[in-house]
C-alpha cells in the first residue's frame, strides 16, 4: 500500500543516493553508503571513456573530476569542499544539461555547511537542491531529502529544524511520492512533540490520519504502516496530556494493526505507551507483558537507551504484579546484567522477593542508583511501597494469631496509623482471611480469634 514506504523515508535509503559526510561523524544508520565512481568519472559510469576532444566533453570531465576532488576534501577541509561542490553546480548550470552532479553536490554542501554552522548557507543550498527534484529520479529525490533531514536532526535548534521541514513541505506540494510527504510530516510531528507544542501536533496528527482514510472516513487497511506511525504519535500525545480515555479508544485499533507491522521502532513506542496506560489502571500483569514487548522491540531496533528504560519499567511492573518469574533470566535481558541502573532495579527486586524491607528502602533511596530520578517510576512509588509492605505484613503475621500494630509499624519503619491502614486494605482485599483489627488493644487478630463491634466500626471508616 501507499503507507508501506512512508517509514522507509524515515529509516533510510537503499544506498543508491544516500551520499556520505565523512567529516561529521553524525550520520544516521541509513547514511552508511557512499558513491562509487569509475576512473572516468560519474556515478555508474559518467562517460564512454573515449576522448572526443569536444568542449562539452571537456566540461563533463571537469565536472566529474571536481566532484571527486571535493569528496576527498570533505574530511580534510570542509570549507574547500563546499567551494568545489559549488563549482560543480555552476558548471552544470552554465551547460544547461543534466543536473545529476548538481543535485549530489548540493546535498553534500547542505550537510557540510550544517557541520560548519553556516545555517544561512545551508538553507539556501537546500532550497536550490529542492529546486532540482524534478530533474532527478524519485529514488534520488527521496534519498537526498532523507539524507539532509537525518543530518540536521542532530541539531538542538528547534526553530531551524522547523524551517527545514517547512522548506521541504513547501517544495514538495506537488510531490510524486505520497510516502515521502507522509514521512516528512511525521518528522515535523516528532519535532512538535519534543518541543511540547501539543496543539500543533494534534493538528498535524489529524492531517496524517486523513491521509490514511478511505472516502467514507474509515481507516484504509492498505496503509497499515502509516496508520501505526500516526497512532504511535497520537498515543505519545495522549500520554503527555494524560488523556487515558483517548488511549483506551485507540488501543483496540492498534491491536488490530500490530500483526501487520514489522518496524520495531514504532512497536517499541506503542508497547511502552500501552504499558504505562495499564500501569495507571493498576493492571500490572498486562503492563508487564507490554513492557517486555517494548524492550524486545527497542533492542531489535538498536535503541539501547530506550531498551534500558523499558527493562527498568518491566522490573517495576514485575514487582507490582507480584510475579515470581525474574525478567532478568531471559536471554534478551542478560545483555544488561552489568548495567548499573539495571543492577539497581534487579537488587530492588531481590530485596522485595526476600522480604527485606530495610534493604529495599536503602536501595530505593540511594541517589547513585537514579531509581527515583525517573518521573514514571516515582509516580508509582506509593504503589510499589504499598505492595512491598503488604507482602511483608502477610509473611510477618503468618505464624501468629495476634500481632500488635506497633510491632508491625517498627518492622516496616512506618507509623501505626499507616500500618493500620495497610492492614485494613489487606483484610478488605481478602489477603488476610478472617483477620480483624482490635483498635482498643491496637492488635491485628488473625483467623477471627477475636473481634467485636469496634472491629467492624473501624473497617466501616475505610
Amino acid at each position: 500500500g501507499a503507507g508501506g514506504g512512508a517509514l522507509a523515508g524515515v529509516g533510510g535509503s537503499d544506498g543508491a543516493a544516500a551520499g556520505r559526510l565523512s567529516a561529521s561523524g553524525s550520520m544516521s544508520d541509513s547514511d552508511e553508503y557512499s558513491y562509487e565512481y569509475s576512473e572516468s568519472g560519474g556515478e555508474g559510469g559518467g562517460g564512454s571513456g573515449e576522448e572526443s576532444g569536444s568542449g562539452e566533453d571537456d566540461v563533463q570531465v571537469q565536472i566529474e573530476n571536481t566532484f571527486c576532488d571535493a569528496e576527498e576534501e570533505e574530511s580534510k577541509n570542509p570549507a574547500k569542499a563546499v567551494e568545489m561542490y559549488d563549482t560543480v553546480v555552476r558548471l552544470e548550470r552554465e551547460r544547461d544539461g543534466d543536473y545529476d552532479y548538481s543535485f549530489k553536490s548540493l546535498k553534500q554542501t547542505v550537510a557540510l555547511t550544517f557541520q560548519l554552522g553556516d545555517y544561512e548557507g545551508m538553507t539556501r543550498r537546500y532550497e536550490d537542491m529542492l529546486g532540482l527534484v524534478d530533474k532527478v529520479t524519485s529514488n534520488e529525490c527521496t534519498d537526498g531529502i532523507n539524507f539532509v533531514l537525518d543530518t540536521v536532526a542532530t541539531c538542538s535548534d528547534v526553530s531551524m529544524l522547523g524551517r527545514m521541514y517547512e522548506i521541504t513541505l513547501t517544495a514538495l506540494q506537488s510531490a510524486r511520492s505520497e510516502r515521502l510527504l507522509f514521512s516528512i510530516n511525521v518528522r515535523k510531528a516528532k519535532l512538535h512533540l519534543k518541543a511540547g507544542e501539543y496543539s500543533q501536533l494534534a493538528t498535524l496528527i489529524r492531517g496524517l490520519h486523513r491521509s490514511c482514510q478511505l472516502p467514507d472516513g474509515t481507516d484504509d487497511p492498505s496503509k497499515s504502516t502509516n496508520l501505526m506511525e500516526m497512532y504511535a504519535l497520537e498515543i505519545q500525545l495522549c500520554e503527555a496530556q494524560g488523556n487515558r480515555a483517548r488511549m483506551k479508544e485507540i488501543y483496540p485499533k492498534v491491536r488490530l494493526l500490530i500483526s501487520a507491522i514489522a518496524d520495531p521502532r514504532i512497536m517499541g513506542i506503542v508497547h511502552e505507551s500501552f504499558g504505562k496506560m495499564h500501569m495507571a489502571e493498576q493492571r500490572y500483569t498486562d503492563a508487564h507483558n507490554e513492557f517486555f514487548d517494548a524492550f524486545k522491540n527497542y533492542q531489535e531496533a538498536g535503541r539501547q537507551a530506550s531498551a534500558r528504560t523499558a527493562l527498568r519499567y518491566l522490573l517495576l511492573a514485575n514487582m507490582l504484579a507480584k510475579m515470581e518469574v525474574n525478567p532478568m533470566d531471559s536471554r534478551e535481558a542478560k545483555v544488561y546484567k552489568d548495567d548499573k541502573e539495571i543492577m539497581a532495579m534487579e537488587q530492588l527486586r531481590m530485596a522485595y522477593t526476600r522480604n527485606d524491607i530495610a534493604r529495599f528502602e536503602v536501595i530505593l533511596r540511594d541517589k547513585s542508583n537514579h531509581i527515583l530520578d525517573d518521573p514514571f517510576i516515582h509516580t508509582h512509588l506509593a504503589d510499589l511501597l504499598a505492595t512491598v509492605r503488604s507482602v511483608a505484613v502477610t509473611k510477618i503475621v503468618a505464624p501468629y494469631t495476634s500481632v500488635r500494630l506497633a510491632f508491625l509499624a517498627r518492622e516496616l519503619s512506618v507509623t501505626v496509623p499507616e500500618v493500620e491502614q495497610l492492614c485494613v486494605k489487606l483484610i478488605l482485599d481478602g489477603q488476610l482471611p478472617g483477620a480483624t483489627i482490635d483498635q482498643l488493644d491496637g492488635c491485628l487478630q488473625l483467623g477471627g480469634a477475636r473481634g467485636g463491634s469496634s472491629t467492624y466500626e473501624a473497617l466501616a471508616k475505610w
